[in-house]
């Protein structure tokens, strides 16, 4: 019996060895913290995405803006030369050209570029592009009106 006892200890200390073991593997895999959810790189990736929607919309903004200047720029010299040639043309002989609706609608012009200028100030560039664009469209009829008179005039 005296050998049975060690063994029986024996079996004892190695049972609860294993057992330690176990459930020593079963709690670092239970306790071990799993991975943190990739909720970082996924803020991350938010934050860049947000990042570059406002670039993107400064940009638009920046292009709208260009457009707009652009658009009142043309509209401003287009009107310059309507009255240059809205002036010639009133010293032609022969011609036959209303030389008050003409001249009203180069004013009426030129007030669309004005509210097309003050848009352009409000940053309503959609806005100024436009009036800008009816303006140049009104002086470009002056300006084929103009031109008509002047070469029947001539033919004459």
């Amino acid at each position: 019996m005296i050998r049975s006892k060690p063994a029986s200890i024996l079996f004892i200390v190695l049972a609860a060895l294993l057992t330690v073991s176990l459930t020593s593997c079963g709690r670092s895999q239970e306790e071990q913290p799993s991975p943190a959810p990739p909720a970082a790189p996924a803020a991350d990736e938010a934050n860049d995405a947000e990042e570059r929607a406002r670039q993107e919309a400064a940009e638009a903004e920046t292009a709208a803006r260009e457009r707009a200047e652009a658009a009142i720029t043309a509209a401003v010299g287009a009107l310059g030369e309507a009255r240059d040639a809205l002036d010639a043309a009133q010293g032609v002989r022969g011609i036959q050209l209303d030389v008050a609706t003409a001249g009203g609608d180069l004013a009426s012009a030129a007030e669309m570029i004005e509210s097309a200028r003050g848009s352009l100030r409000s940053q309503q560039f959609a806005e100024a592009e436009m009036q800008a664009e009816n303006a140049r469209s009104a002086i470009s009829d002056v300006v084929r009106r103009v031109s008509n008179a002047v070469r029947a005039a001539s033919r004459k």
